[in-house]
């Protein structure tokens, strides 16, 4: 399919996509989510009319605090990709995500991606510098209980590829 965005956004632009800071929680799931429907309509004519887009806060704080209990990692993904269904009934016909958990969404074979560009880099930086801060007091409390690395995801504590991760905002159709 083709690409809906442009290669790079303005800084507002990213901003609200990113869901700024009027979050509302999805069901009793680890996502949140902002309905940005009006901002991608005006950014883009070729959505057929009646379109509706959330965008996904992958959330900081829940992730760490579900990967410190055993089996916390999987709970975690399963919960991500369960927004699927839980965004449908809403009545969302698409959904704006970025993050260090996009993978987990690229492997769900039921969400076309129709669309990917370049965040800016301002609202990116901080998003991902408090990801990455998180990432790693959850590292130091794992190792301290005794617990290796190979049971976590994204706990490598490089900030490179994190800030790399969340510099990609792709759209999907569900």
């Amino acid at each position: 399919m083709s690409c809906f965005f442009k290669p790079s956004l303005a800084l507002a632009k990213t901003i609200e996509l990113l869901g700024g800071f009027k979050l509302r929680k999805l069901g009793g799931s680890v996502v949140k989510y902002r309905d940005v429907s009006i901002c991608v309509q005006n950014m883009n004519s070729l959505l057929p009319p009646g379109t509706r887009v959330a965008s996904i806060h992958l959330n900081i704080w829940q992730p760490l605090q579900m990967q410190l209990s055993r089996g916390g990692k999987a709970r975690y993904a399963r919960e991500l990709l369960s927004c699927r269904h839980l965004l449908k009934n809403e009545g969302y016909t698409h959904v704006v995500a970025s993050g260090p958990m996009l993978q987990s969404i690229d492997t769900d074979k039921r969400m076309a991606e129709v669309g990917s560009y370049t965040g800016h880099a301002i609202p990116i930086t901080v998003v991902c510098l408090g990801t990455w801060l998180s990432f790693r007091l959850a590292r130091m409390l794992l190792l301290m209980q005794g617990r290796g690395l190979r049971q976590t995801s994204n706990f490598s504590g490089q900030l490179i590829p994190l800030w790399q991760s969340f510099r990609v905002i792709k759209m999907y159709e569900i």
